[in-house]
């Protein structure tokens, strides 16, 4: 399945989405075709999920527990999976929703992650992201607090400018809140 995950994200670093140097070390980086943790690499392929509410401009956003930091929900593909088996499994992991990747879309952004935490470095030194963005209404997003509340202290919906605090000085994050608004919260 790494081939076929390999595949995949070839094909998405050839595609415009994030910027160019980005996907330049994504392909530089798809060579090894190792790309999990669970295969013992340090540099891997993470999945994140933002849910957006675009009639309000808002994003749902959690302070995670590890991190340590205030992040959209997602987590590191396993070894077998494919992009959008990880975007459906994450998203019943850590809200308890049932959605398929169909529904969702298209991946849309590329980041890379520099892991700060030292904590972490034995298993974990840069994730290469792969971003999809989920259009709900906030009013009717119900997700499952105990499963939240096990990767997560909390999670909210805000708006740009409150996210932007939360998140501080986590550049991948930023980057994301830059382009929700611009391809989706800007009034034309």
């Amino acid at each position: 399945m790494s081939k076929e995950l390999a595949t995949q994200l070839k094909k998405l670093a050839s595609i415009e989405i994030g910027r160019e140097e980005v996907r330049l070390k994504f392909i530089e980086r798809l060579q090894n075709e190792l790309l999990t943790r669970d295969e013992r690499q340090l540099t891997h392929v993470a999945v994140f999920v933002m849910a957006i509410d675009i009639s309000k401009s808002m994003v749902y956003i959690g302070h995670h527990k590890k991190s340590d930091r205030w992040i959209p929900h997602g987590g590191h593909v396993d070894k077998g999976e494919l992009i959008e088996q990880t975007l459906e499994r994450e998203i019943q992991e850590e809200w308890g929703i049932q959605m398929k990747a169909n529904d969702i879309g298209e991946p849309e952004f590329l980041t890379i992650t520099e892991i700060e935490n030292p904590k972490q470095w034995k298993v974990c030194r840069r994730h290469y992201d792969v971003w999809y963005f989920v259009r709900v209404n906030n009013e009717d997003f119900e997700v499952d607090p105990e499963l939240l509340h096990e990767e997560f202290h909390e999670a909210r919906w805000v708006n740009l400018n409150d996210a932007r605090n939360l998140v501080g000085n986590t550049p991948t994050v930023q980057e994301a809140l830059d382009f929700v608004e611009m391809r989706y919260f800007q009034k034309d």
